[in-house]
């Protein structure tokens, strides 16, 4: 793809050169920000019309799973707060995830009032909303918005002020009409490859938990023992992360330090190091419970249940946990290795998903409901050993695509990241390849 002929120098750092036609403006100039009205928990009803809260806007996408509803009649009384289709929402509480900015457009055709710690953005006759919509996730944009958070309380915050107030570079409207167009058309060829590539995972995966529910039938000489009397028999120690006021926030979070270790930090069986938070070893001493050593299996237990990882390979004598993630350590009588593969097999899944209803925003399967769960074993450790080194050698080729998958994964990603963040601000002119497709 080729440049611009000629750029200019926009005056905002994180923007950098822009072409010589386009413009710089303040997100409140291109349409009219508003943000959500403070409803009382004693007005919500079981139909009506339907409110947007701070759990139905994720990055890209709206998630109804969380539903709740106000009297028709609010329409008319707060109609200043109603977002209609082509609106773009955002977060203003938790604005930011490990997806990305929590924002998404309304593509639904009916009426829906907004509630407090959100914001709307109501497009001006000279703004393309999906234009719009991509200049949010380029990654320049991303971390400039992120520089603006208030991360001071018990919760991330941004202000609906402080993002009418960011600079974006800005094209005519027919210009953003083919920059819209050529980014609808290649990210949807990237998220088929992407889409394809995530669906020959989850049938490894199958694969995967089929092969470990083989090997784990419980044998006639086997023990089943709930959860709750392996640790009364000092097989098993259990803990998750601190709660309430003693769970650090996000001011907190240092460069480096112990890794803090949520449920989304455990990915593929692994503890995703490079995008945890930190906390400094000073501020964890403060902590009570949480602390994951080596060899221990870790285990998450709330709105994301059953993702499993052993802690290893750590610089620092511990980690610390999140309240979303439990660990086991095992004691005497039960093999690591083992225990956590058990906790990969579809009966301890499917049982940590009748219990904690997964499918909701609150699924949740606390310490005490975890207890009454059973466990197949073989007496002797030496066995359990012996059944791990089976399984792991079986799993190794299926372990092996798994990974390569996800690596191709992750290269799309970066691709889409680096082509929407190319495009959108100008350092690639694509009004010819739009006229090619």
């Amino acid at each position: 793809m080729k440049k611009y002929e000629t750029y200019k120098d926009s005056g905002v750092e994180w923007i950098g050169e822009i072409p010589e036609h386009w413009e710089i403006t303040s997100i409140k100039y291109i349409g009219s920000i508003v943000s959500g009205y403070s409803f009382k928990s004693d007005d919500f009803t079981e139909k009506g019309v339907r409110v947007m809260k701070i759990s139905n806007i994720q990055t890209m996408r709206i998630d109804w799973t969380d539903d709740s509803y106000l009297p028709n009649d609010f329409l008319n009384k707060y109609s200043r707060f109603i977002v209609r289709k082509g609106d773009l929402v955002f977060a203003l509480t938790r604005p930011i995830i490990s997806t990305g900015i929590k924002a998404a457009i309304i593509d639904e055709n009916i009426d829906i009032l907004l509630n407090q710690r959100n914001a709307v953005l109501k497009p001006s006759n000279n703004l393309v909303t999906e234009w719009m919509y991509y200049m949010i996730f380029n990654e320049s944009f991303k971390q400039h918005f992120e520089s603006l958070i208030d991360n001071t309380g018990q919760q991330p915050n941004i202000s609906s002020t402080d993002i009418g107030n960011i600079n974006i570079p800005f094209p005519s409207l027919e210009e953003q009409t083919q920059i819209a167009n050529y980014l609808n058309h290649k990210t949807a060829q990237l998220d088929t490859l992407i889409t394809k590539k995530e669906q020959l995972i989850s049938l490894l995966q199958e694969e995967r938990t089929a092969m470990i529910d083989n090997f784990l039938q419980p044998k006639d000489d086997w023990n089943s023992v709930p959860i709750r009397y392996l640790i009364m028999g000092g097989y098993l120690k259990q803990q998750d992360g601190n709660h309430g006021e003693l769970h650090p926030i996000a001011s907190e979070y240092t460069e480096n330090g112990i890794p803090f270790i949520m449920a989304n930090h455990l990915v593929n069986e692994k503890i995703d190091f490079e995008n945890c938070k930190y906390i400094s070893e000073e501020r964890a001493s403060k902590l009570r419970i949480g602390f994951a050593k080596e060899g221990d299996i870790l285990l998450t237990h709330k709105g994301t249940l059953g993702r499993v990882a052993i802690v290893e390979g750590i610089s620092t004598e511990y980690v610390m946990l999140t309240p979303q993630v439990t660990y086991y350590r095992c004691l005497n009588g039960l093999d690591n290795r083992y225990l956590k593969l058990f906790f990969q097999s579809s009966k301890f899944q499917n049982e940590m998903k009748f219990i904690g209803g997964e499918g909701t925003t609150r699924a949740y399967v606390g310490l005490l409901a975890q207890r009454n769960i059973v466990v197949d074993f073989p007496n002797e450790i030496n066995e359990q050993k012996r059944i791990v080194e089976k399984i792991e050698f079986t799993l190794n080729i299926n372990s092996d695509l798994i990974n390569k998958l996800s690596l191709e994964i992750e290269l799309l990603k970066e691709y889409k990241t680096a082509l929407i963040s190319e495009v959108v601000t100008g350092k690639v002119d694509v009004r010819e390849e739009v006229l090619a497709q």
